[in-house]
């Protein structure tokens, strides 16, 4: 009998798809039944080789082997995962195995994982392409009827894979390049480097803004108040002016000027993607970026009630029209079900702010599937963000915010006073989606022409402000939205749709960033750490700029899309690297943590050419930190010296590393008699062993 082999990316999605085809005969590693196969890679199972697999001598870390720019790359099963690598590699290369289908999560990420195991098994067999935007047992069965052709996800896979050799080669060149130069371990990327750079740009500007003192003036009225302007504006530099402006209006009577009151309206904002999901639940809940990933993934996958959460999209496609009814109507929130059973009374308001197919990318918009939900199985914060994801579909559906705005001008001699008021008409999507805005004012009966009663004038002290530091929820925002930070105009319409990194990795970046020690958590702002701060003052500009870094994201889209050179792109990333390790070093720059100070260097480590400093109980190899780890160290309470009688000064270490070998004098005995040894070191493994000879005087 021959079956089809159905690979996914997790044991759990397995399960559920064995689930729904019936596969109940359960195996070691997989399930059968049905004509099918079905088994799981646990994420990643194969990757890039690492330098040293080209050659061991790339095991050191130096700087005169760079740039390490492979012919062709290779690649390997990485460690941990060779046990199911080889049931898989049995699986699709077993006879009864006529083709395979892959249901690897439906994303560039999902892709890399299914197409580098096909790789490495060296199979040849065909293979179809699951795509589903939700884990409900409808969408896999409706999946399973529509199966793809593999070949279709091509410029897919070219995008992947071309983004992962990217980061490699940027990413082992820089790191080694910079933590070599400045001994100490110093992790670059071509996402993660400008995505520090913005945060030490915001954190500078910030710390070097200097405060404006200034004033304006207020003018209470009887029933309302206003603000003084001219044709500059409302600022008042010196203090004086405004005390003479004050007296200036002693005594004058005030008219109502202008007075004009407009209908206006607000569309609801448009449905969620993953950026704006986690931004909202940052600002609403303080989650982390990568909470809100694993709440939403979560609801996709285990409770599969929402649809894929890695989604740049806000829209979706107009074949999903007739399941919008349905799917609202199967939202059982108890406030929220009158305003569905007003929506389904009548025909849904279909805008282009909702269905748009050029808008709609690999998948749709972050909405509810038609599984009825069961809110009590989910935690608080699985509770929380689905109550956001279903009251935003709700809400889009919903008639305008509509409000009167009311635009006033007081009239006191010569000079004029503003005010602006506003009143709600109708409350629409609002009712559902709570807006935090200014309070409504409403102005007393008024009519142009009228006097009004001056009750006083006011003072009012103010201070200019800073931007604000970035919180999780603006950071990943402005990573995706990096045109909007930029002041260029013609700049800025050009990286409109380009960000840094994609919605499935923008969180793994911050992790990094946090993890490796440039970034940290303040509250809810994120600062950057002095490591940051100096990594930041070393990179060249090209590697840490939002605008290169976005520039090739927009690249890697183009090709996924089947539009892109992906030579060019690979080209261009190879003479960047190449660019990276000519760039003049600042030899200004000391990192703090790098456990050394301003002493003077022993000598270079013999085993990877880093810097040797003298500490508190040895002279120690400053690769220490850095991975590959250095522990090449001389102990100055080596148990061989000390039992000798030999001191190891800063004098001798320097000579000893630099000639491996040299004559060393005993302390004196009570008699003033020393011995001479020939003092060698010896390699031991991660460590040194002191080899000693007695040497006769002569």
């Amino acid at each position: 009998m021959s079956y089809k082999l159905i690979i996914t990316e997790k044991p759990s999605v397995a399960k559920d798809i064995a689930k729904v085809l019936g596969l109940t005969n359960r195996k070691n590693g997989y399930f059968e039944g049905q004509g099918y196969k079905i088994t799981w890679c646990v994420g990643h199972l194969v990757g890039l080789s690492y330098p040293e697999d080209y050659d061991e001598r790339l095991r050191t870390w130096r700087v005169d082997t760079l740039p390490i720019i492979p012919k062709k790359m290779q690649y390997q099963v990485l460690p941990g995962t060779k046990d199911q690598f080889e049931i898989i590699n049995n699986l699709i290369n077993d006879e009864t195995t006529e083709s395979l289908i892959c249901a690897t999560d439906s994303g560039r990420e999902g892709e890399l994982i299914f197409r580098l195991v096909y790789r490495m098994t060296k199979t040849k067999k065909p293979f179809e392409r699951l795509w589903i935007n939700s884990q409900t047992d409808q969408a896999i069965l409706e999946g399973f009827e529509n199966l793809k052709p593999g070949t279709e996800y091509d410029p897919l896979f070219k995008s992947a894979i071309s983004r992962a050799v990217a980061d490699w080669l940027i990413g082992i060149n820089a790191t080694r390049y910079f933590s070599v130069q400045y001994s100490t371990m110093l992790s670059v990327g071509r996402v993660q480097t400008p995505t520090l750079a913005m945060v030490v740009d915001r954190y500078n500007e910030i710390i070097n803004f200097v405060p404006e003192q200034y004033y304006e003036l207020e003018g209470v009225f009887e029933g309302y108040k206003g603000t003084w302007k001219d044709d500059i504006g409302t600022k008042l530099k010196d203090e004086n002016a405004v005390l003479d402006l004050i007296e200036d209006l002693k005594d004058k009577a005030a008219f109502v000027e202008e007075l004009e009151t407009a209908k206006k309206d607000k569309v609801c904002p448009l449905l969620y993607d993953l950026t704006e999901l986690q931004v909202q639940a940052n600002k609403k809940y303080g989650y982390s970026i990568k909470d809100t990933l694993d709440i939403a993934q979560s609801l996709y996958e285990k409770h599969k009630v929402t649809t894929y959460p890695r989604t740049d999209s806000r829209y979706i496609s107009d074949d999903m029209i007739p399941k919008l009814k349905p799917l609202l109507a199967n939202i059982q929130r108890e406030d929220l079900k009158v305003h569905v059973a007003k929506l389904l009374e009548k025909k849904l308001a279909i805008t282009k702010r909702i269905v748009d197919n050029k808008k709609v990318t690999d998948h749709h918009a972050i909405i509810p599937t038609e599984k009825i939900a069961n809110v009590k199985a989910m935690s608080e914060q699985e509770r929380n963000i689905y109550n956001m994801i279903i009251e935003r579909f709700v809400a889009v559906f919903m008639p305008k915010y509509e409000y009167n705005e009311t635009n006033l001008v007081t009239r006191v001699g010569e000079h004029r006073f503003y005010s602006k008021g506003s009143s709600v008409i109708k409350l629409g999507w609002r009712e559902i989606e709570a807006v935090k805005d200014a309070k409504e004012i409403v102005f007393p009966p008024l009519e142009v022409g009228q006097e009004v009663a001056v009750i006083e004038y006011n003072k009012v002290d103010k201070t200019s402000k800073p931007k604000k530091y970035f919180t999780e929820g603006t950071l990943v925002s402005a990573m995706a939205n990096i045109g909007r930070t930029i002041d260029d105009e013609v700049l800025k319409e050009q990286l409109k749709d380009k960000g840094l990194g994609t919605p499935a990795t923008r969180a793994s970046i911050i992790e990094k960033l946090l993890n490796v020690g440039y970034i940290k958590r303040e509250k809810n702002n994120i600062l950057p750490t002095d490591k940051g701060i100096q990594t930041v003052s070393v990179i060249p500009d090209e590697l840490k700029s939002p605008e290169v870094t976005g520039e090739w994201e927009f690249k890697l889209n183009q090709i996924a899309r089947g539009e892109g050179d992906l030579m060019a792109f690979m080209n261009g990333i190879k003479d960047q690297v190449r660019k990276i390790i000519n760039v003049a070093i600042r030899d200004d720059v000391r990192f703090e943590d790098s456990n050394h100070d301003d002493r003077a260097v022993i000598g270079l480590c013999p085993r990877c050419n880093r810097n040797i400093y003298e500490n508190a109980k040895s002279f120690s190899c400053s690769g220490w930190k850095c991975k590959p780890k250095c522990t090449y160290a001389l102990w100055k309470d080596d148990k061989v010296l000390i039992d000798k009688g030999i001191v190891l000064t800063s004098k001798a270490a320097k000579a000893l590393i630099a000639n491996q070998k040299i004559k060393m004098a005993s302390q004196p005995d009570e008699e003033g008699k020393s011995v001479d040894y020939m003092v060698s070191l010896q390699e031991n493994g991660k460590y040194l062993n002191f080899i000693l000879e007695a040497v006769e005087k002569g």
